[in-house]
This record gives C-alpha cells, sequence and structure tokens, in this order.
C-alpha cells in the first residue's frame, strides 16, 4: 500500500549515504590542495632565499605577528565550532529523512 512512500525512503536514505561520502572526499581534496599550495609557496619563497621577515616585508604586510600560544587557542575553539555546525548538519539530515516528501531527480537539482 505505501510502496512510493517506502521507495522514497529508501531513495533519501541512499542519496544521503552518497552525499556523505561525497562530502567526506569533498573535505579530504580540499586539505590536500590546502597542502599542496603550503608546499608551494614555501618552494617558492625558499628559492628566492627569503626569511619570512624578507617575504612580509616584500608583500608590503610591514611586521607581520607571528603565531602564539594563543592561536593556538582559538584554532581550536574553531574546530569546536566546526564540530558543532558538523552535528548540526547531520541532525538537519536526520529531520529531513522524517519528511513524507516523494523527491524526483529533477528536483534535486534545484537545490544546488
Amino acid at each position: 500500500m505505501f510502496e512510493r512512500l517506502v521507495k522514497a525512503r529508501a531513495d533519501v536514505e541512499r542519496n544521503v549515504r552518497k552525499l556523505q561520502e561525497a562530502q567526506k572526499k569533498y573535505d579530504a581534496a580540499v586539505e590536500r590542495l590546502k597542502e599542496v599550495e603550503k608546499t608551494e609557496i614555501l618552494e617558492l619563497v625558499t628559492a628566492q632565499k627569503m626569511t619570512p621577515e624578507e617575504l612580509a616585508e616584500f608583500l608590503g604586510m610591514g611586521e607581520v605577528k607571528l603565531p602564539t600560544v594563543a592561536d593556538s587557542a582559538n584554532k581550536d575553539t574553531v574546530q569546536a565550532e566546526k564540530e558543532k555546525v558538523s552535528a548540526w548538519s547531520k541532525t538537519e539530515s536526520a529531520t529531513n529523512e522524517d519528511l513524507d516528501v516523494e523527491e524526483t531527480e529533477d528536483n534535486t537539482d534545484e537545490n544546488y
């Protein structure tokens, strides 16, 4: 009797899993990109035989504040905020699964 509803829920669950996997791949790719960018920048600076201070002066940044222990604490705070957002999005995803709405492939593209 509720075959369409069961099928629609199964589609949503399958798509949520695919979305989560894609998000993990995306996050890993972004991290790899950041590491490659850092390496490239470091290689360029090293090739020019510049110190960090010389680079900052060259870029017109004047005196640059070097990272401190307080900066590390801020990094932990940022990570905690990212975890909160991640937890919220998982909760939101679970809430959306409870909806009794039948989706088609044509409608899913409009949300992106």
